[in-house]
């Protein structure tokens, strides 16, 4: 059984990047406001395309040997 949804390499780790910065900035922001916004689910989606982005340029670096 595998947790993988798509194919390796499905992914580009700039794009992963990018959407991983600018999500976490605008999760800043939002926390800074005075509107009562949810700080919780943006934190599981920060770290979840964190750790696709970490586990991605991984394999990258390692010529796919890893996963």
């Amino acid at each position: 059984m595998t947790l993988q949804v798509r194919a390796p390499g499905s992914y580009n780790p700039m794009t992963l990047g990018t959407f991983t910065l600018m999500y976490f900035f605008l999760a800043c922001w939002t926390y800074g406001l005075t509107v009562s916004v949810g700080v919780f689910i943006p934190s599981l989606l920060i770290g979840a395309a964190w750790g696709r982005f970490f586990s991605v340029s991984l394999s990258y670096l390692t010529k796919g040997s890893v996963g």
